[in-house]
């Protein structure tokens, strides 16, 4: 990323001036790093959609843990297009509806952890 960002400075212009979406990726940067200790204090959840955090999130979970793209029998590109056309509250329920059918006695003690940071943020959203 801050190869990318130097090269854009010296050749276009200075990043910055991307505005929203630039702090957004630089945000999603710092959330790729995080510990699920440091979660939810993170400015990160303040800079991002819910639904990013999220779907992110559900990433770092077991592969038992269906996505809501697959508990929809669709694609993520399909899924993509859903939430393209669905509000952010539609979006947030179908996550939430993952979240909730995970099953955390298959889960080891930091999948319990990340689970619970994630329930957090969902209901908070």
């Amino acid at each position: 990323m801050a190869e990318l960002e130097q090269e854009v400075r010296q050749h276009l212009f200075p990043a910055d001036l991307l505005g929203e979406p630039h702090a957004m990726l630089r945000a999603f940067r710092a959330l790729l790093f995080l510990e699920t200790p440091a979660l939810l204090g993170s400015p990160a959840l303040q800079q991002l959609p819910k639904s990013t955090v999220l779907l992110h999130l559900l990433s770092r979970l077991p592969a038992h843990v269906q996505s809501p793209h697959q508990r929809a029998g669709v694609s993520p590109k399909q899924f993509s297009h859903w939430m393209d056309a669905h509000s952010a509250a539609e979006i947030l329920g179908s996550i939430g509806t993952a979240l909730q059918a995970a099953d955390t006695r298959a889960m080891d003690g930091p999948s319990q952890e990340l689970l619970a940071a994630m329930v957090q943020i969902q209901a908070a959203a």
